[in-house]
């Protein structure tokens, strides 16, 4: 219990001083003393799943609030700290906290932690029933709000200037980093859907349900997903058949999809 305090108040100490003090040193100290500093606070959350042994709800609610805090303070470590909460016992109302926050990273992420944050949504959303429909029905929701196939995916400043320096050459850095990044996610929503059946009826359902005119890219490109595991093809071949059928699905919808992505 003393361990997983101490570990607590470094995190919060270290990641507090990291992003607000100001070191009047070389560049070249600075710099080593930034990164040994990063290092440690990702030893200290990796490290902090495996140290906690009072599971009780004051102390869950403490270390679950030290870690959204030590996120919002360092973007970056939006990543490592999914990864602990994934191998944390949480209770719903936590889990509710924790999958609100990274349906709202997932639209202003940067495109390379796409993967993994798909990866732990998918996996770590709670089975539905009674008590969270709702935040299953957010999860499908959030998915399908991505922008998968759309050529103005978000970047970062170097890549989008990398984008620009590559006019002639579809091929640039920026466009295989997007499309690195788009193959991994689909890979991790495919894996999701294959094992998760309460996500797959989820998406299902919504889809069926969305009237023709408010499709967006990543329907198709989830429904898709939906489809690698063989158990999953023949509900979406019919909501597709029916889609294409009521004109829902139309050829400007698939030339969005599929934009970008090496067409």
């Amino acid at each position: 219990e003393g361990l997983t305090s101490t570990a607590l108040q470094c995190l919060s100490a270290l990641v507090s001083t990291s992003s607000s003090s100001v070191d009047h040193t070389e560049d070249n100290g600075r710099t080593s003393t930034t990164k040994s500093k990063h290092s440690l606070v990702l030893d200290l959350i990796a490290t902090l799943p495996d140290i906690l042994v009072d599971d009780t709800p004051e102390r869950m609610e403490e270390v679950v609030s030290t870690l959204r805090d030590v996120r919002d303070e360092d973007p970056s470590l939006l990543l490592p700290v999914l990864d602990a909460f994934g191998s944390l016992r949480l209770t719903r109302e936590q889990m509710n906290l924790i999958v609100d926050d990274a349906l709202r990273s997932l639209h202003t992420c940067h495109v390379s932690a796409l993967p993994t944050l798909c990866s732990f949504l998918v996996q770590q959303v709670p089975p539905d029933n009674h008590d969270n429909g709702d935040l299953l029905t957010r999860v499908v929701d959030g998915l399908r709000h991505m922008r998968l196939g759309e050529t103005d995916l978000s970047l970062d400043d170097a890549a989008v200037s990398s984008r620009s320096n590559a006019t002639n050459n579809r091929k640039g850095p920026a466009l295989l980093q997007r499309a690195d990044a788009e193959a991994l996610t689909l890979e991790a929503l495919s894996r999701g859907f294959q094992y998760r059946q309460d996500l797959t009826a989820a998406l299902l359902q919504t889809v069926k349900a969305t009237p023709p005119g408010y499709h967006a890219a990543a329907d198709v490109w989830l429904l898709l997903c939906c489809a690698v595991a063989p158990h999953n093809r023949g509900k979406v071949r019919s909501v597709v058949r029916s889609k294409a059928g009521s004109g829902a699905f139309t050829k400007e919808l698939l030339q969005d999809a599929i934009s970008g992505n090496g067409q």
